[in-house]
Parts: structure tokens; sequence; C-alpha cells
């Protein structure tokens, strides 16, 4: 009986001991779990706020290239008109350091111009995808570099549709004190609509030059209507067409001057360089030496598009001004 009352008494001790552990363990448990779920929720926060702060990073530098896109078709339109419709005037014929035009094929085609002037909005958008776009001194978005612009006039709307191809999109990335990776994408592709009449420009520029050609062409014709044929043994060649060189110089540039003035939205300035009578004499014959001559005359013409009195921002390689767009050439204009 001993025996069994002991047995007894040790189970009694053991059954309360086991509750004191199972209790231990439940307080300990109720304890840890909102710790653990408080660090998940902070860190959770943690990362939903980077994420939050790395997205309006990645707008902020999709909008920098977006402007970024607009002064790079302004710069572009400035300079290429600014060259005559060539994006570099290394390879091409020039005139006192401008683009010379000579009619009919010696100056950039429709095709040639759009080219020029896609490859200068390229070259432009290439300044800024050097660096990263920093946003808040610390979220760095990698920007994509441009492979392709097209420019077009909106039939509808009448501006300068303008958009450029990515090689890859805007990214943005940052590693958390956790070791996580966080990386954000935007799409890199850029459009945009602007005010500005580069292609009018350039065709206002053929259609002058076209004028200008057939104004020293009439100029000419009525010269040679009166120029001495031949040269009698011992006349002077410049003595004999002295007066006629001067009437022709003074007629063709005052014939060009003409051209001066405002044509609907568009104002064209000209600045005649030289306007010549180019006369030699041929072999002696039994009635004289022959005079041939023909005529050459080049100037400067400065056409700028000024509806609405529109400026633009644009770099002119000293400052950075407001601007009219402006196309310049040299024409060089050959009597037939």
């Amino acid at each position: 009986m001993r025996t069994y009352s002991r047995n007894l008494k040790g189970q009694a001790l053991i059954v309360p001991a086991i509750v004191l552990i199972i209790v231990l363990i439940g307080i300990i448990g109720y304890l840890q779990i909102p710790v653990i779920k408080t660090g998940e929720i902070e860190k959770d926060i943690e990362v939903r706020a980077e994420m939050h702060t790395m997205g309006t990073a990645l707008d902020a530098g999709k909008l920098y290239m977006e402007t970024a896109l607009a002064y790079s078709t302004y710069q572009a339109c400035y300079d290429t008109l600014r060259q005559g419709g060539w994006n570099t005037l290394s390879g091409k014929k020039a005139y006192q350091g401008y683009s010379l035009w000579e009619p009919p094929d010696q100056h950039p085609t429709a095709l040639e111009f759009k080219g020029s002037f896609e490859s200068s909005i390229k070259e432009n958008l290439g300044l800024y995808e050097a660096k990263s776009y920093t946003f808040l001194s610390q979220y760095y978005v990698n920007l994509p570099a441009y492979t392709a612009v097209n420019a077009e006039t909106n039939e509808d709307t009448g501006k300068l549709a303008v958009a450029a191809t990515a090689g890859s999109n805007l990214n943005i990335q940052k590693t958390q004190e956790s070791g996580e990776v966080i990386r954000l994408e935007k799409y890199g592709f850029l459009q945009g609509e602007y005010s500005i009449d580069c292609y009018g420009i350039y065709a206002k520029g053929l259609e002058v030059s076209a004028l200008a050609k057939d104004s020293v062409a009439s100029v000419f014709g009525e010269t040679s209507a009166v120029l001495p044929k031949t040269l009698a043994q011992g006349e002077s060649l410049d003595a004999k067409m002295s007066q006629y060189k001067s009437q022709f110089s003074s007629n063709a540039r005052q014939a060009l001057n003409a051209l001066a003035g405002t044509y609907g939205d568009y104002e064209v300035s000209v600045d005649v360089k030289s306007a010549e009578l180019i006369c030699v004499q041929g072999d002696v014959t039994p009635s004289g030496s022959p005079i041939t001559c023909r005529a050459e005359a080049y100037a400067k013409f400065e056409i700028t598009n000024m509806k609405d009195e529109q400026m633009f921002p644009i770099y002119d390689g000293y400052n950075v001004i407001m601007s009219p767009m402006t196309l310049v050439f040299v024409g060089k204009f050959v009597g037939s």
C-alpha cells in the first residue's frame, strides 16, 4: 500500500510540471509572435516605401527624357537650318563658311534634309543619355540609348511629330540593407508634338532659290541680247566689256535684292555677295576674236518663320538664347 501511495504522489507532481511547461511555452510563443509579425510588417512597409520612391524617380526620369526630346528637337531644327539643311558641313560645298546651294541639284533633297534633321535630334539626345538621372541625390535612373528618330509633320495638327526609339527601357535598381534587390523599369519610347516648321522653312528655301535662279537667268538673258559678239584686233576685252559688266552686276543685284521681304509666315533677307559677268575671248578669226560671256552670282539667304513670333530655347555656340528658326544658305546662280 505504501508503494502505491508513493506512485500516486509522484504522478501528481508530474502533471502540474507538464502543465507549467505548456503554459510557459504558450507565454513565450505569445510574446514572440507579435515581435516577428511587427518586424515583417516594418520590412514590408520599408520595401513598399522604397518602391514608391523608386517609381517616382523612374517617372521623373521619363519626364526628363521627354523634355530632353523637346530641347533636342529645337536644337536640331536650329542647327540643321543654320547649316543649309545638313547636320554637318563636312564634305559639303560651302562658301565663306555657309552651305552652298547650287541649283538645280547642289542642295539637300527633301529626303536628305529629313535624314539630317533626324540624325541631329538623335545626336542631341545622346548628350542626355551620357549620365544617369539623379532623383533626391541617391536614386539613379539608368537612361537608355536611342537608336532611331522619326520626325514628320502631322497633317491633322500641322505640328512636328517626333518619336524616338530606345534600345532598352529606363530602369532603376537599389539594394536594401537586408540584401534584397529592387528593380523597376519604364518603357523608353519617347514622342512629342512641337510647333516648329522645320520642313516648311526648308521648302520655302527651295522656292526662293528657284526664284533667284530665274531672276539671274532673266537678267543675263537681257544682257546677252546686247553684248558684242567679237573683239577687233587691238581692242581691250576689259575696256570693251566694262560697261556691260557693270550694268549686269547692278541689274542682277537689284533682281536678287527684290526677293527680300515677307512671304506669308516667312521673312526673307538677302545679302548679295557678288554678281559678275565673266567674259573671255577666243582665237583670232578673220572677223576678230569671238567673245563668250557667262553670268555668276552668289547671294546669302536667311529665311525665318515669323508665325506668331515663335521663339525657341537653343544654344548658339556661346549662350542659351531664345531664337526663331532660320534657314541660312548661299545660293550660286549661273546664267544660261
